[in-house]
């Protein structure tokens, strides 16, 4: 198997919508502004921001995850490429979860019901569910457009 294959194995819109509800589950509403899920593969599917991702914890914020911290700041570095190189990756897996009356789509993504990474079995899996998770914990916690100019990305 070469490299493409495990790309193509790896960024399919059927895995992302399984990521998907997760980051919802993050919010105590069950609803992220919709723009903010583009921002969901960039960074759990980077291996750094996925590790600092996986020991966040529930007063994780944006400052002292990604900002405020060298390895976090370090995780950041590219994320301007990364956003535009899965945006269509991100468009594909909304039309899958959505298909799947997982989740409303309109201003805000809103899950239907919570998912909890913890029932997941496989560690593999559990590891990315988790990362989602937190993710969305802390963009809950942050007006969106803030998140934006932070990060440093120009294109919504």
């Amino acid at each position: 198997m070469n490299a493409e294959n495990i790309i193509s194995i790896m960024y399919n819109p059927f895995w992302g919508s399984k990521l998907i509800p997760h980051f919802l589950s993050g919010s105590s509403s069950l609803s992220i502004k919709t723009e903010l899920v583009y921002l969901l593969f960039p960074l759990v599917f980077y291996q750094e921001s996925r590790k600092i991702l996986a020991n966040a914890r529930e007063n994780s914020t944006l400052s002292n995850t990604f900002l405020d911290v060298s390895d976090g700041r370090k995780a950041l570095a590219g994320i301007e490429k990364r956003y535009a190189y899965f945006k269509p990756l991100t468009n594909q897996s909304l039309i899958v979860v959505a298909n799947t009356h997982l989740i409303e789509i309109g201003d805000f993504l809103k899950a239907q019901h919570r998912a909890d990474y913890k029932e997941e079995k496989d560690d593999w899996c559990k590891g990315y569910y988790k990362a989602s998770r937190y993710l969305g914990l802390i963009f809950s916690r942050t007006p969106y457009l803030d998140i934006f100019i932070k990060l440093g990305l120009k294109d919504l």
